[in-house]
């Protein structure tokens, strides 16, 4: 719909914030600023994230936390898909998480850490 949506306020908007991801799908733009003294690179990235129905319970469980601070939308990817929260993402999942690193190793040729060098 077109709303951005950025870190909750408090506990309450960060309610309103999961019970409205829940049962949809979101896109999730990550902007990048790289500057140096003689060159700058300005990018953005995104992912699709679809949002599985989330029970009330484990809501309020969640938010009980306070784990749900500081994150836009309310939740780290990665922590609430291992807690067993259904989300799905087409695209770089480090984009949800705030900085694309697929995006980042293209563009500066990294290698990811362990890979084998060539």
């Amino acid at each position: 719909d077109g709303r951005i949506i950025g870190q909750p306020r408090d506990e309450s908007h960060a309610r309103e914030i999961i019970r409205a991801l829940r049962n949809t799908d979101h896109e999730v733009v990550t902007g990048v600023a790289i500057i140096s003294a003689d060159q700058r690179l300005i990018f953005s990235d995104s992912a699709h994230v679809i949002v599985g129905d989330i029970p009330d319970a484990s809501i309020e469980s969640y938010l009980a936390s306070a784990q749900w601070r500081g994150k836009a939308g309310a939740y780290n990817l990665a922590e609430r898909q291992q807690a067993g929260w259904p989300i799905e993402v087409t695209g770089d999942p480090t984009t949800v998480m705030g900085l694309p690193m697929q995006r980042l190793r293209e563009i500066f040729d990294l290698k990811p850490i362990g890979a084998a060098a060539s």
